[in-house]
């Protein structure tokens, strides 16, 4: 296979980005706008979006020289993490998943309590390039709050969430013209 320069990604687009619905909402099948329950968080840190897969792998040997006759992975996984740069009613909601928040005369209150309340979601990315889109649907992720929230002077406040596929894995949509089968 040839080089192609045209194959070359740099994500971060204004058109990226992360949506969230509650688990069970009908996720996007192409790469139009998510639809109804869908929730934009908002602005993200310049890091972007990182996935990772991780996979472990049991090797198996030959009696013969000790050599590795067979690699068999036995789990797989695949974790995406984001910084949200904004505190908005999402993104809050998602912090304080499974608490009571109450308003009064314009103030909020939130009582928090446990904060090992299982709240699976959702989710979309969009990672854009150009004309270039991937998006990856989860009909199920967990969530958890990573790292730390660093509020200070000469600072961005940033929430910081890592998500794991539940169940059903992710579908990736693209029209990457490398991905196109003809």
């Amino acid at each position: 296979m040839a080089k192609n320069i045209e194959n070359v990604r740099i994500y971060g687009d204004d058109a990226c980005g992360v949506w969230v619905a509650p688990k069970g909402t009908t996720g996007p099948t192409d790469l139009t706008e998510p639809g109804v329950g869908f929730e934009e968080l908002g602005w993200m840190s310049e890091d972007g979006v990182d996935e990772a897969v991780n996979q472990d792998a049991t090797v198996y040997r030959g009696w013969q020289g000790a050599r590795i006759v067979r690699e068999k992975i036995t789990t797989s996984d695949t974790t995406y993490r984001f910084q949200c740069l904004e505190t908005n009613a999402v993104t809050m909601g998602l912090r304080y998943r499974g608490q009571v928040i109450t308003t009064t005369t314009g103030v909020s209150k939130i009582e928090v309590k446990n904060q090992t309340t299982q709240d699976d979601r959702a989710w979309v990315f969009d990672f854009v390039d150009g004309d270039v889109t991937e998006r990856h649907v989860l009909p199920s992720g967990s969530y958890k709050m990573t790292g730390t929230i660093p509020r200070r002077n000469g600072g961005i406040a940033i929430l910081e969430f890592t998500v794991t596929p539940q169940g059903e894995d992710a579908v990736v949509y693209s029209n990457a013209p490398s991905l196109i089968v003809v």
